[in-house]
């Protein structure tokens, strides 16, 4: 389908740029032609067609669903490079995109991104990077983050982001799963000791 709509554009000798690349690489990423839209960047490239930061953005997506979290945090320096302002929701993307794949080790590096760009993370910030510690078995860096998202003012309530709806329930599982544990911990090192 896209493969259609690219001839058609070029068989209406429209000149392809920046807009047009970015829609057709969105339409690869909904009908989960991951591969094509791939391609579909690196002849944007080849062509030397300036980026814009939805292009960039997209790119981040493309990195999350191909599981390559490095190439992803390559396209986040490289609109640090391009002088691209970045968004709450361009980080998000990033930070999905390396908790997918066990890439926890870059969290704090992005937060401090985030902070340069006088940005606040949002309730799906902390979420996804909860999740992301979780998943990659560091629980106690997920409680903490869980610990700092309620200092931040951030509640179970993920009506400002509906695409993290699901996300955050499953966090908040996770964190009463944790706080359970850790309350279950506690109890058996008190009898434990005070036997």
């Amino acid at each position: 389908m896209t493969l259609q709509v690219k001839q058609r554009i070029e068989l209406d000798n429209l000149p392809l740029n920046a807009v047009l690349f970015g829609a057709l690489i969105d339409l690869c990423l909904k009908m989960s032609e991951d591969r094509k839209a791939e391609e579909l960047f690196e002849e944007m490239e080849a062509m030397n067609i300036p980026h814009s930061i939805i292009s960039m953005s997209l790119k981040i997506k493309m990195y999350g669903r191909l599981n390559k979290p490095e190439k992803a945090m390559q396209a986040l320096y490289q609109i640090q490079e391009l002088n691209l302002p970045p968004g709450i929701l361009t980080f998000n993307s990033v930070i999905d995109s390396v908790a997918r794949t066990g890439g926890h080790h870059h969290f704090q590096e992005i937060l401090q991104m985030i902070k340069a760009y006088e940005l606040s993370p949002n309730g799906c910030t902390y979420s996804i990077i909860a999740k992301g510690y979780a998943q990659g078995g560091a629980l106690d860096k997920a409680l903490e983050t869980f610990q700092m998202m309620e200092q931040n003012g951030f509640a179970a309530d993920p009506t400002h982001c509906n695409k993290c709806v699901e996300v955050w329930k499953g966090a908040n599982l996770l964190y009463l799963f944790m706080q359970t544990q850790t309350l279950n911990h506690r109890a058996r090192t008190y009898n434990y000791f005070s036997k």
